[in-house]
């Protein structure tokens, strides 16, 4: 909880601009993530939760300053072409190893099959490694008094 307080207030001291499309986008991302169709209807569900309009755009315009700032520190995340073929033969390797402990002669996936979700998947290790890092920063800098 600490970590995400001292990112959100990094992101308010940084004065970043949110768009409307910017939090337009987040929404559906959000609304994606919980299996609803729009984001009008994530916002109506929250409602139906007792949280307030502007309640709710506020954290999504806090989130989206959040990932601005992560991707602010985090620099370039764009996975390798040497560290994706790395990723593929791990994967190939793991769904051997678990092909042959189950007898299963299961077909495996090319590298251009999946190139889109390694390449999603390193990105995140990459923004989740800078957030942690960027925490660890902010941690050190910052005076923090934890009431229990």
């Amino acid at each position: 909880m600490v970590g995400s307080e001292l990112l959100i207030q990094e992101g308010n001291n940084r004065d970043y601009d949110v768009t409307e499309a910017e939090t337009d986008e987040t929404l559906n991302e959000l609304a994606k993530q919980n299996q609803l169709e729009s984001k009008d209807e994530f916002v109506s569900a929250l409602k139906e939760q007792g949280m307030e309009e502007d309640e709710i755009m506020s954290q999504v315009e806090t989130q989206v300053k959040v990932e601005k700032l992560i991707a602010e520190e985090s620099g370039d995340t764009e996975p390798t072409d040497e560290e994706l073929q790395e990723a593929y033969d791990q994967w190939k390797a793991q769904q051997k190893q678990m092909s042959k402990e189950s007898d299963e002669d299961k077909e495996i996936a090319s590298f251009d099959e999946m190139k889109s979700d390694l390449k999603a998947q390193l990105k995140n290790q990459k923004l989740g490694k800078a957030q942690q890092t960027l925490i660890e920063k902010l941690r050190k800098d910052a005076d923090v008094t934890i009431n229990l």
